[in-house]
């Protein structure tokens, strides 16, 4: 009788065993891969925007709310600036900025905005709440654009506020515009007001208020007082500057019971006796979009400007 031992199956069960720690190592090693891909995925979708604010004036805090309401937040890091009115402090905003990695640059305001159009880099820049980005000197055109530039402009058709002029005062007969100097924003409106009071026999009073050297406003009431004695209604531009004093106006136009027109909610809320223009909430979500479209693999040079089109009117029940 042979003492012969059969190794067959002892093999058999070290080759499954060999084909088994095979296949595992296989599908280990191809989910480290999936895993270091996915990584890899993630680490390119990591998007950075940086919001310039140029003040906390309300509408413009709206605008950046509606941005924010807009955008997602995953895979994304936004940073906000704000330079609280100050331009100087925009300057350094402008500088620090150079040296944080970004790919969307969103403005809002137009001083914010027109400090960036010489920030030449790869990053798509949205401005918002600019009345007219080429008298600002921000894009040559709205359309058909060489710059990296696109945004949404709160542009109002100004014979509303004329109408409405005409409406709190059936007798207007000259009209006063209160801006700040050489506000590109109030600039735009004045022009396309001026056009319109022709038509319709109107003269137009131009008050400018001037900046003192801290950069506050200079409201001299004197000058006010007297420019007030000659004209029937005010008209409060969405001017930057002049906007978030709309309270200190009012109470001197009423005093000699001059109705005040404003261009936006908080001008009526502050003592505005009406106002017609956006909601610079929607005007936010919309330039939020402008964003998501970027993210998305549009080109800013490629997207032509936009205005807010949804405008309402507010007015004081006296009138």
């Amino acid at each position: 009788m042979s003492n012969f031992y059969d190794n067959t199956k002892n093999n058999n069960s070290t080759d499954s065993k060999i084909k088994i720690n095979k296949k595992f190592s296989i599908i280990l090693a191809f989910l480290l891969i999936c895993f270091a891909v996915f990584s890899c995925v993630n680490k390119t979708r990591q998007k950075t925007i940086i919001i310039i604010n140029y003040n906390h004036y309300n509408a413009f805090m709206d605008v950046e709310k509606g941005i924010r309401h807009e955008l997602p937040h995953k895979d994304l890091t936004i940073t906000t600036f704000n330079a609280e009115g100050n331009y100087k402090k925009l300057i350094k905003i402008h500088k620090l900025i150079k040296n944080i990695k970004k790919d969307i640059i969103i403005c809002i305001g137009v001083n914010s905005s027109r400090i960036m159009k010489n920030y030449q880099n790869n990053s798509d820049i949205i401005i918002s709440a600019v009345t007219d980005p080429v008298s600002s000197g921000i894009v040559k055109k709205l359309e058909n654009k060489s710059e990296n530039i696109t945004g949404v402009s709160d542009k109002i058709p100004i014979n509303h506020q004329l109408d409405m002029a005409l409406k709190l005062n059936h007798n207007t007969k000259t009209l006063g515009v209160i801006f700040k100097n050489n506000e590109s924003n109030s600039l735009a409106q004045i022009q396309a007001l001026s056009d319109l009071c022709k038509m319709k026999r109107i003269q137009l009073k131009l008050i400018p208020i001037e900046y003192n050297t801290n950069l506050k406003l200079y409201l001299p009431k004197k000058f006010i007082n007297n420019n007030l004695k000659s004209v029937d209604c005010i008209l409060i531009p969405s001017d930057e500057v002049v906007a978030p004093r709309v309270s200190e106006i009012s109470q001197i136009a009423h005093k000699y019971k001059i109705p005040v027109i404003g261009s936006e909610k908080y001008q009526f809320e502050n003592g505005a006796d009406a106002s017609v223009g956006i909601s610079y909430y929607s005007l936010g979500r919309q330039t939020g979009k402008f964003a998501l479209r970027i993210l998305n693999g549009e080109k800013a040079k490629d997207m032509s400007f936009e205005t807010e089109r949804k405008v309402y009117f507010l007015k004081n029940n006296k009138y």
